[in-house]
């Protein structure tokens, strides 16, 4: 199956807490202290034996909960009663004998049913108005309460019938055919008649929308996000990670280690894509982690092979500020660069550009060196030579980075422009954040503005290029197609990014104003003729904080995620699970297709792909391209190079030039797509380089751990 997510995954976006100042990061004593606050906003109980679970029941704002006493419940004369205090409300019903049921009635458009799961559990049936949805085992190996065993979202919002049934089958490790009932959470009654009068996705001639899939965990297909109570579980507890095939739409949550485990902000998680939905997460905090804790760090490939780990928070919160900033770079595997042999490099730019600077927007420059942009500023580092230089200010006081998020791309390389590298940043803010945010208001407009910097000489010294968008955004996400455009969806009008913090919220959302239609930006077009809605569909989902997008293999866009609570919620701007597919005009034409692709090509090396239906006025183009991971407005690693190509005199097949070296295109997977007079085929994937890892020096690594602590306490 196909993966989106980073093959290395190395950020902690909203999943745990932590302290210290540069002198920490040389302790080499394990801290002890254990807290007692929640697992939100960075706090995260740190490892001990009376740690509670995290259990899946919860009553999401918009919902409430019919507990299993209720007389709204109708039970067959089988079902027991039992008090304890593990339960919800500390009692539970439960019968083994086959044939016996359950049935509730509800109005509205979800109902999740929870229970109890034990080496005695057996199988249930459940029907919904009649029809037969799931078969549940409720088996498990130990005794676990308050799960969720059953789930189904997205119903008509109407009245429905839910009906258990104790089967008497078991699987072959389970002692008894035992069912429970807890407590079942359904849809508010008063959010109910809400739900009718809500407005259809639309479709427009050419491009079109339609929501389909659920990701299990909202978001970001390998989707991470923090830990909260997600209709997803795994091991007894919600999941905070899942895998999405884009082919089924099925869903299957991942291992994560969190919340009572290990300290997620030094996390180092390996994923090794599969196509026999058996691989898995691979964590060994140990062996493998960060020096430092990063909340909001940004990760960049650079044209080693290696990855550099760009700031971020020493624990989580909302603003940054002095005493919680990491003003620092990191690489993985460590280097020995800089007189630092493996730990952190301090930077100043990242010191500089306090307070709105997490999450900072970077892009690999075909020189190696990186792009930086946080805060109203921006930089080029040089990471073999450890210097910065500093960029002209983003124009008109607009800041681009968490929590005035907006976002960036890098436009197009091709050796028709000489690979000469181009960012554009959009949307954003320009509201003061040295303010409090109890002055900030979620009705303050944000951004509308787009910037373009050619990082040339002669480019850097014109400086920024300002153009305005149709509407201004707070935190959209700006996605790259197969032919170069770029298209700007999700985000509000106002407000910022997070929950909880600024007046004149929206529920808990520092931002509001949803844009509910996307815009296309062509690059190459005329200068005021850029934008264009033609054709564009309007969504009715409210796409905020913790929504992202990104293209897929096959061209359509993934749309998804949306939650700017404390926690799940069905209220206004709530948790968003359902998955959006946008799909451009080229996907209801014929389409071209070529075969020929090598599973991995070398720089400078010469291909050919052959393909049908291509004469010599035939206009062709060879696209290469990182997906990207997406998180809070960053396309990390996003990247499109046109690769040089040409039509055999035969006609037979294609000549295509890989990119000329690792500047151009770091190593590691690509998709490739071939354009046929604009029509982009399905992208395949392609190994960039030789496949190999990165440079390893075991010193730096060694030292790194030795002198570095696997930190489990509170903020001092």
């Amino acid at each position: 199956m196909y993966n989106l997510g980073l093959f290395l995954s190395l950020f902690a976006a909203s999943f745990t807490n932590n302290l210290p100042t540069n002198a920490l990061y040389h302790r080499n004593t394990r801290l002890q202290h254990h807290v007692s606050t929640s697992a939100w906003n960075g706090e995260l109980l740190a490892p001990s034996l009376d740690t509670p679970r995290f259990l899946p029941y919860f009553v999401p704002a918009g919902d409430r909960s019919i507990d299993d006493t209720s007389p709204s419940i109708e039970y067959s004369a089988h079902f027991r009663f039992q008090r304890n205090p593990a339960h919800v409300n500390a009692t539970r019903h439960f019968a083994g004998v086959t044939g016996s049921t359950v049935r509730v009635c509800f109005f509205g458009n979800r109902v999740e049913w929870f229970g109890q799961s034990s080496p005695e559990h057996g199988i249930a049936s459940v029907h919904l108005d009649g029809d037969l949805l799931a078969m549940v085992d409720a088996y498990s190996p130990e005794v676990l309460v308050q799960q969720r065993l059953f789930a189904a979202y997205d119903l008509s919002s109407t009245s429905h019938d839910l009906l258990v049934t104790v089967t008497g089958a078991r699987n072959r490790l389970s002692t008894n055919s035992l069912i429970d009932v807890d407590a079942f959470v359904v849809q508010d009654v008063l959010d109910s008649i809400k739900a009718r009068s809500e407005k259809p996705i639309l479709s427009a001639l050419e491009w079109s929308l339609v929501q389909l899939g659920s990701t299990g965990v909202a978001a970001n297909a390998n989707c991470y996000y923090k830990v909260e109570h997600n209709p997803l579980s795994i091991s007894g507890h919600p999941a905070w990670a899942s895998l999405y095939d884009l082919r089924t739409h099925s869903v299957r949550p991942l291992k994560l280690l969190n919340f009572g485990d290990v300290n997620g902000l030094q996390a180092v998680r390996m994923f090794n894509p599969c196509d026999d939905r058996q691989c898995d997460m691979m964590e060994q905090p140990g062996r493998i982690r960060l020096a430092s804790p990063r909340w909001y760090n940004t990760v960049t490939r650079l044209d080693d092979g290696s990855v550099m780990i760009i700031g971020g928070s020493l624990k989580g919160g909302w603003m940054n500020n002095k005493t919680t900033n990491n003003p620092t770079i990191e690489f993985f595997p460590p280097k020995n660069i800089h007189g630092q042999n493996g730990l952190p490099i301090a930077s100043q730019f990242l010191a500089d550009t306090l307070n709105s600077n997490l999450f900072p927007i970077a892009f690999s420059l075909p020189d190696g060196r990186v792009f930086v942009a946080a805060n109203r500023d921006a930089m080029i580092y040089d990471w073999r030579q450890n210097t910065e230089i500093r960029l002209p200010r983003i124009p008109n006081g607009v800041r681009v980075t968490y929590p005035m998020t907006g976002t960036g791309v890098l436009l197009p390389l091709s050796r028709s422009n000489g690979y000469t590298p181009e960012i554009m940043l959009c949307g954003g803010s320009t509201v003061d954040d040295s303010r409090a945010g109890y002055e900030i208001s979620a009705q303050e407009t944000a951004s509308d503005q787009c910037s373009r910097l050619v990082l040339s000489k002669s480019g850097i010294e014109e400086g920024w290029k300002v153009e305005t968008m149709p509407e201004p955004r707070i935190m959209p996400d700006a996605v790259t197609l197969p032919d170069g455009k770029i298209l700007i969806v999700n985000g509000g009008r106002s407000g910022i990014a997070g929950y909880g913090n600024v007046k004149g919220k929206v529920g808990q959302s520092n931002a509001a104003n949803p844009v509910f239609t996307p815009v296309l930006y062509d690059p190459s077009a005329p200068s005021g003729q850029r934008f264009s809605r033609q054709g564009m569909p309007t969504s009715s989902i409210a796409r905020l904080y913790h929504s992202v997008a990104t293209l897929t293999p096959n061209g359509t866009i993934m749309i998804a995620g949306s939650n700017p609570n404390l926690d799940r919620s069905n209220v206004e701007f709530g948790t968003e699970y359902r998955v959006e597919w946008l799909s451009p005009p080229y996907m209801s034409v014929h389409r071209p297709q070529y075969t020929g692709l090598p599973r991995a090509i070398e720089y400078g090396q010469t291909f050919s792909l052959q393909a049908q239906n291509i004469d010599k006025t035939t206009n062709i183009q060879v696209s290469l391209m990182d997906l990207g991971f997406v998180t809070h407005g960053v396309q990390m690693n996003a990247r499109l190079v046109i690769l040089e190509s040409h039509i055999s005199d035969d006609h037979q097949s294609i000549g295509v030039a890989a990119p000329p070296n690792a500047g151009i295109y770091p190593p590691g997977p690509a998709f490739l797509y071939l354009l046929v007079n604009g029509v982009p085929s399905p992208g395949q994937k392609v190994m960039v380089g030789k496949g190999s890892g990165p440079p390893v020096d075991q010193g730096a690594i060694d030292n790194t751990y030795s002198t570095t602590a696997i930190y489990t306490s509170s903020y001092p």
